[in-house]
């Protein structure tokens, strides 16, 4: 898969291409054979990991937002911005920032297995076989909400995604003592049964 901007005409930086001639190299050039026209013209931006990675022709309009990042994050420096300073009102520190007056977005999405595990059935016991982290969702791109040690005992959930797989691992909802969510099937053992309890011999 390929995602392409094509910066428009910019005097000693960039030619432009029309729609035809973008189509034509996307086949031509990449073996393209199907595509989406996401956006034209000279506001089409290409934003990666937080860095503008292209030269868009058309201005953008300025707004002020306070700052949540350090004044060296990278996410920032293109183009660059400057810090405001604050006045003796002691209000929070603003950044000048640049903001689209369209935002058009794509989301790429991969198609897991649709095959889910069996391996625990809704209201079975798991002991976490290892400090396990818990997430707020099925796959290692969801924030961890907790960490627990092993040997912690939970109780599998009934969901529509029980058994999912993502990321390359299975995953279940469990409920722990004050704490629910997703665990990668790798980090949980079944609750092992108790051994019976000898009867008393004369």
């Amino acid at each position: 898969m390929c995602c392409i901007v094509v910066d428009g005409r910019n005097a000693g930086h960039s030619i432009g291409m029309t729609i035809d001639e973008l189509a034509l190299f996307a086949r031509d050039s990449l073996a393209a054979t199907w595509g989406i026209a996401q956006d034209g013209g000279g506001s089409s931006t290409m934003l990666v990991n937080g860095v503008v990675r292209n030269i868009p022709a058309v201005p953008c309009q300025m707004i002020f937002a306070p700052i949540v990042v350090g004044q060296d994050d990278p996410a920032i420096q293109n183009p660059p911005i400057q810090k405001v300073v604050t006045g003796p009102d002691s209000l929070p520190a603003v950044l000048p920032m640049c903001e689209r007056r369209v935002a058009n977005g794509m989301m790429m999405v991969v198609l897991e297995s649709s095959n889910p595990s069996l391996s625990y059935v809704p209201g079975a016991a798991a002991i976490t076989n290892s400090p396990t982290d818990v997430r707020l969702g099925p796959g290692t791109n969801y924030a961890v909400i907790a960490t627990l040690p092993a040997n912690t005992k939970g109780i599998i959930q009934d969901h529509a995604l029980r058994g999912v797989f993502a990321k390359g691992q299975y995953w279940w909802k469990v409920s722990y003592s004050g704490v629910s969510g997703w665990v990668s099937e790798q980090s949980l053992s079944p609750e092992k049964a108790a051994p019976p309890t000898p009867s008393n011999q004369q």
